[in-house]
């Protein structure tokens, strides 16, 4: 699990582990895991990270057929870009 502590390459990486499961079509792991990393890039402030998970999000919630979920990713991803 994520703490608030965490550096830069450790989010990173969680972010890179999310991508990896949105590759293999694991949508419920990608789902997990930017869920809660997102937690953490609000907690710092990273807003590219925020908007990067928000993405993934969506791309997820599409795949799995909840176009709504997909929806409100999509409105968030665009209300920090």
């Amino acid at each position: 699990m994520l703490s608030i502590e965490d550096n830069t390459e450790e989010r990173r990486a969680d972010e890179n582990l999310a991508s990896v499961h949105i590759g293999l079509r694991n949508f419920i792991d990608a789902i997990q895991c930017d869920k809660q990393l997102l937690i953490v890039v609000k907690e710092v402030g990273d807003m590219a990270g925020q908007e990067r998970a928000y993405r993934r999000l969506r791309i997820a919630c599409r795949n799995l057929g909840n176009l709504d979920e997909a929806i409100e990713y999509r409105k968030q991803e665009l209300s920090i870009v």
